[in-house]
């Protein structure tokens, strides 16, 4: 008789706070796509960003590296995009010293 591994798995990812990383869907706002503003740089942070915020908040909180590793770009151009993105009112972002930034995604509304 063989083990089966999905079961063990299966409860696992149902339990995990990993879940979402690989379950469940993403989207932006067409408004956002059609800014001719934006390029790829800045729609991979609202992604990023729109994957974070779950869980009926309305704001997320990943480090700008993760924000970075996740968008696959360089951390100066991660904060290059969140900085006009809240130029732009795209995005609102509350800085604390010591506290972990917490984004408030305007295009999620």
């Amino acid at each position: 008789m063989r083990f089966n591994f999905q079961k063990p798995f299966n409860r696992y990812l149902e339990k995990s706070s990993e879940r979402w990383k690989t379950h469940g869907w993403s989207c932006l706002t067409n408004s956002l796509l059609f800014d001719e503003r934006l390029t790829k740089n800045h729609l991979l942070v609202c992604l990023v960003l729109a994957v974070h915020n779950f869980r009926g908040q309305d704001y997320c909180s990943p480090s700008v590296r993760t924000i970075a590793r996740e968008a696959r770009l360089s951390i100066q151009t991660t904060i290059n995009a969140v900085r006009e993105l809240e130029k732009w009112d795209w995005l609102q972002v509350h800085r604390g010293p010591g506290k972990a930034n917490k984004y408030y995604p305007r295009f999620l509304r």
